[in-house]
């Protein structure tokens, strides 16, 4: 009994290894960390990459235990895109051999890019704002005694920020899913109303998408070893920035770029699908019905 106490102590860790560190000194950068356990074998130790000034970044840990437990964890971070996904699974041996051993594996990724908008000399009674337009696709799923644990961040400093707090899900013996599938907007303001700029002015703006303690993990308990699994698997992506015509702007990067192609998961499609065909049912409806009389 000690020995699982000790095993389930080391799971909870994960959360603790996974905690942000300190921003980046760049002012672009990506970095990550990722961690698999599947006990009883020796724990892995988790393998951090610290953010550096990079426009590609990923890592991956897998690991599988003698009794059949297994365990992957993942990030990619991309800025050209721009986009952000993780990827963390945990499973006890699908015939419950794994005993009560658990498994683990955890995720986290962190994107940053600084945006300089130049604002032509003028007056502007309304202020000047821009949006950047985003798309969040994150999953959670726990069954029999797993657990998902995870959630997702996006700013652009002065006060413009979207978060999906943290989300859970709990098998607690079935399965439980949890989704967050939607748009997101961001908006900053980059001159006030009013205001009058007698030249151009450079104004920047630091935008951080981040996955942050992504977890998922199993623990059976008596009075038998059941199979569990946990899983998160999420993406995040800029659709759009949206500013007025005479504003300009250019990356830290030099290849940041709001129009990227990327696939996403069954769940997000199947909304959009239903959406798509929403609407072209209610414009047909909108349509003259022709007579059948001769004119």
């Amino acid at each position: 009994m000690a020995m699982a106490g000790i095993r389930t102590a080391t799971f909870g860790f994960l959360l603790v290894l996974l905690l942000p560190g300190a921003a980046a000194a760049q002012w672009h950068s990506i970095g990550g960390s990722v961690l698999a356990q599947a006990f009883p074998d020796e724990p892995n130790s988790p393998r951090v990459t610290n953010p550096a000034p990079v426009i590609v970044q990923s890592d991956e840990m897998t690991a599988t235990s003698s009794n059949g437990n297994s365990a992957v964890a993942r990030y990619s971070g991309a800025l050209a895109e721009p986009r952000v996904s993780v990827y963390a699974y945990a499973v006890n041996a699908p015939d419950g051999m794994g005993g009560w051993d658990p498994s683990g594996a955890s995720a986290q990724v962190t994107a940053r890019d600084r945006l300089v908008f130049t604002v032509p000399a003028g007056t502007y009674p309304e202020g000047v704002d821009v949006t950047l337009n985003g798309f969040l696709d994150l999953v959670l799923t726990a069954t029999g005694r797993g657990q998902a644990l995870g959630g997702f961040l996006a700013s652009m400093g002065g006060g413009a920020s979207f978060s999906t707090g943290n989300l859970e899900a709990q098998g607690l013996g079935g399965t439980d899913v949890v989704t967050r599938i939607l748009p997101f907007s961001l908006t900053r303001q980059l001159v006030s109303p009013g205001a009058t700029l007698s030249s151009p002015s450079d104004v920047p703006v630091d935008l951080i998408f981040e996955f942050r303690n992504s977890v998922a993990g199993t623990q059976s308990s008596p009075p038998e070893p059941i199979s569990a699994s946990g899983e998160v698997d999420g993406q995040a992506y800029c659709t759009s920035i949206v500013a007025p015509a005479a504003v300009t702007w250019v990356s830290d990067s030099g290849v940041f770029s709001c129009a990227p192609e990327v696939p996403l998961s069954p769940l997000a499609a199947a909304a959009i699908a239903s959406l798509l065909g929403l609407c072209a049912w209610l414009s047909l409806r909108r349509l003259p019905i022709a007579s059948s009389h001769p004119g």
